[in-house]
């Protein structure tokens, strides 16, 4: 590859252990592609027991990386954001510190991006439930070009750790959202991809671990919050698009269903039965899905 391009990497970092930090980062040094630089932004709260063990794991990398951090913790979105204030890269890629890349991932994004003049790549990535060391391909569907309506539908890019972005996208589009208190992944590539094409690269370039600890997608509360946010963001767009407004509708009554919230469970259900009344089969399987989460949550609580 002759043009290469600087890459920003960002690993935000929150209570992990330094083995875990360090197997993520040793994944970004070892990228076939070179033109890197790496900034950890460590947004642990100060009272962490292992901060300083963290610190040191990356500090020992000297000059190949930057570590940045908080005073306490201020949230995921806060920061991607310190890390995108403190990239000097034409392209930014951002990796959760549980997460691993491929040593190609970078390379092959940039090409893919070179050759398309795409806002964004994303790619495929493979899933290991680390309590049982089963390992899944995800084999989702890939889109490509104006994606805008179809991403309105559902997330298929998956979390920030898929992307390598444009630096200009969030000069024009805006960073991510701090008020954003689940989904905020879906929330930045929806905004994306309202002014800029969105490319991939199918091959599974990400290893994405399933484990125990704290994590937004298993807080019922935050992930409601979340996706009330997107709809109201994208208000305009849904009432003039019935059908999307049912998916998302659908999606958010199953949320309800899993907080225990009958009421807006049954009201977001009713309103995806009247935007999109003949779609039958997928009204039913929310329908079902959504008791089936309630009882659970009911069964929860005791």
């Amino acid at each position: 590859m002759e043009n290469k391009p600087l890459v920003s990497v960002v690993i935000p970092s929150y209570k992990r252990t330094p083995a875990v930090v360090e197997r993520a980062l040793e994944s970004v040094l070892k990228q076939t592609y070179d033109n890197l630089e790496v900034i950890v932004v460590d947004d642990s709260p100060a009272d962490y027991e292992l901060r300083d063990q963290v610190r040191d794991a990356v500090l020992k990398h000297g000059d190949k990386v930057k570590y940045i951090r908080h005073d306490k913790n201020m949230g995921a979105c806060v920061a991607r954001n310190t890390g995108i204030d403190n990239s000097t890269g034409e392209y930014i890629a951002f990796l959760d510190d549980d997460d691993v890349w491929k040593e190609e991932k970078i390379e092959l994004q940039v090409k893919k991006i070179q050759e398309t003049n795409a806002g964004m790549v994303y790619c495929d990535n493979i899933s290991i439930d680390e309590a049982t060391g089963d390992a899944s391909r995800c084999n989702q569907e890939f889109f490509s070009g104006n994606i805008y309506e179809e991403l309105m539908r559902r997330n298929f890019i998956g979390g920030t750790s898929f992307g390598l972005v444009k630096k200009e996208c969030f000069e024009n589009c805006g960073k991510f959202d701090p008020l954003q208190p689940a989904a905020q992944d879906y929330d930045m590539w929806v905004r994306i991809a309202e002014k800029y094409e969105i490319e991939y690269v199918n091959e599974p370039l990400l290893i994405y671990y399933i484990n125990e600890g704290e994590c937004i997608t298993k807080n019922p509360v935050k992930r409601i919050k979340g996706h009330e946010l997107l709809l109201e963001k994208h208000k305009d767009y849904l009432k003039k698009h019935p059908k999307t407004m049912a998916i998302r509708k659908r999606y958010i009554a199953v949320l309800y269903a899993q907080g225990g919230r009958l009421f807006k469970c049954v009201s977001s259900l009713l309103c995806a039965f009247g935007k999109d009344l003949f779609n039958i089969k997928e009204n039913f399987v929310a329908t079902k899905k959504a008791a089936k989460e309630y009882i659970k949550s009911k069964i929860k609580k005791g």
